[in-house]
């Protein structure tokens, strides 16, 4: 239905901007989760002369032994 007053319509254009906003917010999170969670993981590129041990990706993770 559509809004009969002033501030029934510029209610309604602050909760489609609210929801549109949150919609884009929620489909842009799990990229912007998954750069920060891989900040400090990865070792830098091949021109360190010494090899770089990885971190284990689990929080409880058991000690790897050298093989």
């Amino acid at each position: 239905m559509a809004p009969h007053t002033f501030q029934q319509a510029a209610d309604t254009r602050i909760a489609d901007t609210f929801l549109l906003v949150f919609a884009l917010i929620m489909m842009i999170a799990p990229f912007i989760i998954s750069v920060v969670a891989n900040i400090g993981r990865r070792p830098w590129p091949s021109y360190r002369r010494e090899t770089v041990e990885a971190k284990p990706r689990a929080r409880l993770a058991a000690p790897r032994i050298a093989a």
